[in-house]
């Protein structure tokens, strides 16, 4: 469970019996303005048993934390996603192994601006660069991996982009407006957005 920082540290706890019980941990030093965007749902994200990261923006902070160990220690890596204001960060992150990741945001008062919107890494988080073609058309708020059909999914209120390539070249696909989505492992997903939106995705194939 992650929340914005109390006391110069972001608010990390950890539990080990289904929530009955929670631990306090100690994650590097905040920087000012620092905290975490939640509306995607995926500002936190595992993967297997003991891989978590969770993502940060704010004005002058826009890094990812990553636990090797569950939870218990972290170390914390700078990307290249915009951080220019208060509504500027990352905003989602997922990933389709343990090293290959893609993070999605900018800034959502501005959200038909490209550039410095995403970010990819290829060694579990230690470092992130931005795609070496086209990114997504804007603003994204939510990033997922579609494991059965090889391809990442963005969104955002400015629309929905796809990349078949591991990241490197996004196609807009979609121009509603969406906060937030989830799929099932078959590969059908749904996508909420403002005014109560709701939105089924279906992939190519289906």
């Amino acid at each position: 469970m992650v929340g914005d920082q109390i006391q110069g540290r972001a608010e990390v706890l950890t539990t080990r019996d289904a929530g009955a019980t929670w631990q306090r941990r100690s994650p590097p030093q905040a920087l000012p303005n620092e905290g975490s965007f939640a509306a995607s749902n995926s500002c936190l994200t595992l993967f297997g048993k003991r891989d978590a990261w969770f993502a940060t923006g704010g004005l002058g902070a826009v890094r990812v934390f990553h636990s090797k160990d569950r939870g218990l220690s972290w170390s914390v890596a700078a990307t290249p996603i915009r951080n220019d204001g208060p509504s500027a960060g990352i905003f989602s992150l997922a990933f389709a192994d343990a090293r290959h990741g893609v993070a999605v945001g900018g800034d959502y008062s501005k959200d038909k601006e490209d550039g410095h919107n995403i970010a990819l890494t290829s060694d579990g988080g230690l470092t992130w660069s931005p795609p070496p073609d086209a990114g997504p058309k804007g603003f994204r708020s939510a990033v997922v991996w579609l494991p059965a059909f090889k391809l990442w999914i963005v969104t955002g209120t400015s629309g929905s982009d796809v990349s078949r390539d591991g990241g490197n070249n996004w196609k807009l696909f979609d121009s509603g407006a969406y906060n937030a989505m989830t799929f099932v492992p078959g590969g059908e997903g749904w996508a909420v957005g403002p005014q109560g939106r709701i939105a089924r995705y279906r992939a190519p194939n289906q």
